[in-house]
């Protein structure tokens, strides 16, 4: 009897041993899996970084004048050679826009200063430039109309909680009442800051043949 027991004791001992293997075996496996998948997320994000690099020097190696992508910042705008010092004129400088603000984020700000320097540089004790043939800007909640806007496109979505579709619509309302040629797109659904809206019902606006070119 004994000597059973003491066997069924090497028995247990064994499996138990055998199951704690197991399990730091297991352990270690997923460890190194995870190890390993962390690598191959970091030398993605990597490869991609350096994708998104490249193909931005591709971009501004195409053309003869100088050309910008959605992560370049107001600052390089304003700075750059081609405007000879006016490139201050694109984003006022007196209406505190941070020049580290991304292209992509200036849809709304650079609306509104889209707006105001189309009514005219002189307003903002700068010398009276030719004005814009038309301003085309995103959304925004301007309500400012001067009797002096030139030609004008805008567009919004109905769920933008920033600049209400509503708000816009009567600004062109009364755009169009002073004998100015202004239109709008509503997009139904989309929220603020939709850019180029790229994959929503929005794609293509930009490049809308029966909005562009405005009456001039």
């Amino acid at each position: 009897m004994k000597k059973r027991n003491r066997l069924m004791n090497k028995k247990m001992i064994i499996i138990l041993l055998i199951v704690i293997l197991i399990i730091i075996l297991s352990s270690a496996y997923f460890i190194l899996e995870r190890q390993n998948q962390n690598k191959v997320a970091e030398n993605y994000i990597e490869n991609n970084n350096e994708y998104i690099e490249e193909t931005e020097k591709v971009e501004n190696s195409q053309s003869s004048n100088s050309s910008f992508t959605l992560s370049s910042t107001v600052g390089e705008v304003m700075n750059d050679k081609a405007f000879e010092g006016f490139g201050d004129l694109i984003f006022p400088v007196d209406r505190n826009i941070d020049t580290n603000t991304s292209l992509r984020d200036v849809g709304s700000a650079g609306a509104r200063m889209a707006a105001w320097v189309g009514n005219g540089t002189e307003k903002y004790e700068e010398k009276a430039y030719p004005r814009p043939a038309a301003v085309i800007m995103q959304y925004t909640a301007l309500t400012e109309v001067t009797g002096e806007e030139p030609p004008t496109y805008n567009c919004v979505g109905t769920r933008d909680g920033i600049a209400p579709y509503q708000t816009m619509q009567e600004r062109i309302n009364r755009i169009k009442a002073n004998g100015t040629d202004a239109q709008i797109e509503i997009f139904e659904g989309l929220p603020h800051g939709f850019g180029l809206g790229e994959g929503t019902v929005a794609e293509g606006w930009i490049d809308n043949k029966e909005v562009f070119p405005l009456k001039m």
